[in-house]
């Protein structure tokens, strides 16, 4: 489930860094057409200005192509903070391929994380053997790297052996012994 959210999640970035990138187009489109608006605006206002200079002209329409002049500068600087605003939100570059995006690239760590996390679910002995000292039980949850059980090696045989101190005196590591289990008392080995 944490696998599968990461990846929509991944999926919603990579999409809202593609709609950064038309938010921009947009804002690009705005800003040719603003300054198309501001060159008719300019000569609409001088055609104006002359009329009124010859007393011809009605002075309302010199002042309203006079205004709408203003308005079309102004709208162009707030294309402008719009478009600085989206480039931030595209990390500086318009160009910058999607997975080098900040974003993305935050989204695919958390993927991996999840995908790694799902690997380490699946619990594999580093030995063959036998399982001992097993305590859990079916759907109990544990912290990570929190012994579970130990496991016993089959491939050698070895003996655990419990002495008293007064009885170490006289051993000797590569001394042959005696075994004998209290599981079969009547099986000795050497």
């Amino acid at each position: 489930i944490a696998l599968a959210k990461a990846e929509a999640e991944l999926d919603q970035t990579r999409s809202r860094v593609a709609g950064f990138r038309a938010e921009y187009a947009e804002a690009q489109m705005e800003l040719a057409e603003a300054q198309s608006r501001i060159a008719f605006f300019q000569a609409q206002h001088g055609r104006q200005q002359q009329l009124s200079d010859k007393g011809v002209g009605f002075a309302f329409r010199a002042e309203e192509a006079e205004s709408n002049l203003t308005v079309a500068r102004a709208r162009i600087g707030v294309i402008e903070q719009k478009m600085a605003r989206i480039l931030t939100s595209l990390g500086g570059r318009a160009d910058k391929p999607t997975e080098e995006h900040a974003l993305v690239r935050e989204m695919s760590a958390q993927r991996d994380r999840a995908r790694l996390e799902l690997v380490r679910t699946r619990i594999v002995a580093p030995v063959s053997g036998r399982v001992v000292n097993a305590k859990l039980l079916p759907g109990e949850q544990i912290r990570a790297a929190t012994p579970l059980f130990a496991i016993v090696s089959d491939a050698e045989t070895w003996v655990e052996a419990n002495f008293k101190e007064t009885e170490l005196t006289h051993v000797r590591p590569g001394q042959r012994a005696t075994i004998i289990l209290d599981i079969y008392p009547d099986v000795t080995w050497k």
